[in-house]
């Protein structure tokens, strides 16, 4: 585990305090997974050795195991002030339409 010192030396100082201390959390834990949505504190989380998802990556797992419509919750998120490229959207509606027609009974 690395020391506070180690950790600041990582460029934790430049995220805000939130970041800052989930990525400080997830190391001390050995947690599998943290979830950062700012570009910054993804790549010092990546430079940490930690394996990172975001909000958007939660949604297409949550719709992956069925526990969402992914349409409609990107439909929700995007009526917030959470940032996210229209490319971004269209392209994950893509591989959720593919997961879905790919799951439908071949009837040949």
């Amino acid at each position: 585990m690395r020391t506070p010192q180690q950790l600041l030396a990582t460029g934790l100082e430049v995220l805000g305090a939130g970041e800052r201390d989930a990525l400080v959390l997830a190391e001390e834990l050995h947690a599998d997974l943290v979830l950062v949505d700012e570009d910054k504190g993804r790549q010092i989380a990546r430079a940490l050795g930690l394996r990172v998802t975001g909000t958007l990556g939660v949604l297409a797992i949550a719709a992956e195991q069925g526990l969402i419509d992914l349409p409609s919750a990107l439909t929700q998120l995007q009526a917030t002030d959470f940032y996210v490229t229209q490319g971004l959207i269209d392209a994950l509606l893509a591989q959720d339409a593919a997961r879905k027609r790919a799951q439908l009974p071949d009837h040949t």
